[in-house]
């Protein structure tokens, strides 16, 4: 069940950027199950009313909103007809991930760094108004180069924000290279000597990562790092960083198509 969904929501990426001709598909492909896990388990009436007890997902790696748009068509919070229309002229569905005129999507992002900010900030205000209901908020190992994600965490652990869930998408790569070539990270001790409650687990799992959310919320903010595979569930795009950037067409389009069905 849980690898027939991954796979629609894959096809269904594929198409729109063959269709497109947009970018940053492997990007969106290892955030496919972290989404999943995700909106598995929320309130999805509340999430389109806009209630205050919702849970709330912010997509702070932008450049791969392709994936939750997929991910909400694929859960119902997104007409076919709208998805279809992903990054053509005069679209609600731009490249990076947009919410106007969108309940089912919180905050527009793409400019990296911004949406743990905005994160902290939405579980610091239901804390205040006691208000139910968790915060995710989705960043990239590569986005952890901005100095407002550090921030963000200072603010997070100052504030006990344990309302919160941080998952890094730790897919090894960003736009340019390797992570450990441009700026190393021990992301699994930063972020705990920022204060967090951290736990690794494989990013592709989403039984794994629910169990993660469910047992260590409440005790402080939850950073979750998922080990993940840029260009996951295609074997020649995996690992690849040329489909950071690079769609698929032709033959290439066809194969992915193929793999993704079996």
């Amino acid at each position: 069940m849980k690898k027939t969904i991954s796979s629609k929501i894959r096809i269904d990426i594929l198409n729109a950027i063959q269709k497109s001709g947009a970018s940053h598909i492997a990007s969106a492909f290892s955030i496919v199950e972290i989404l999943e896990s995700i909106y598995n388990n929320l309130n999805l009436e509340l999430i389109l009313s806009k209630d205050c007890n919702r849970d709330v997902v912010i997509l702070s790696k932008g450049h791969a909103g392709i994936a939750l748009y997929a991910t909400l068509k694929n859960y119902g919070l997104l007409s076919t007809n709208e998805f279809e229309s992903y990054y053509l002229n005069g679209s609600k569905l731009s490249g990076h991930i947009s919410h106007k005129d969108l309940n089912a999507i919180e905050f527009s992002t793409g400019s990296l760094g911004h949406g743990l900010g905005v994160a902290c900030g939405i579980a610091y205000s239901k804390k205040l108004k006691n208000h139910f209901g968790k915060v995710y908020c989705i960043i990239g190992d590569g986005e952890c180069n901005e100095g407002s994600i550090w921030e963000s965490t200072l603010f997070a652990a100052q504030h006990n924000l344990n309302n919160l869930i941080i998952i890094v998408d730790k897919n090894s790569l960003q736009g340019i290279g390797k992570n450990d070539s441009i700026l190393f990270h021990d992301l699994p001790k930063q972020f705990s000597a920022f204060g967090l409650n951290v736990v690794e687990v494989n990013g592709h799992d989403t039984k794994a990562l629910s169990y993660t959310y469910e047992q260590n919320i409440n005790i402080k903010p939850l950073c979750v790092i998922a080990k993940t595979v840029k260009g996951k569930g295609v074997s020649f795009m995996e690992n690849n960083n040329q489909y950071h950037y690079k769609d698929l067409q032709g033959k290439d389009f066809e194969e992915a198509i193929r793999e993704l069905k079996k």
